[in-house]
């Protein structure tokens, strides 16, 4: 599960994208297609794909280290 402060720290990242970015986000059920704001609704409700989302920004600043 991801802290609050991994959480504010993708949910600023997903800010920053323009409105009319779409991203594939696979889950059980196969690729979701999903815009900006759906996005940002998944990580704030703390969903599966909120957290997917959470790790893979978090894994994405890790690599710089």
């Amino acid at each position: 599960m991801a802290s609050q402060d991994e959480v504010k720290i993708a949910l600023s990242r997903l800010q920053t994208l323009p409105s009319h970015v779409t991203l594939n986000v696979g889950c059980a059920e196969g690729p979701v297609s999903m815009n900006k704001q759906q996005l940002i609704n998944e990580v704030k409700n703390g969903s599966e794909i909120g957290e997917c989302v959470v790790q893979m920004y978090m894994e994405y600043l890790r690599s710089f280290k």
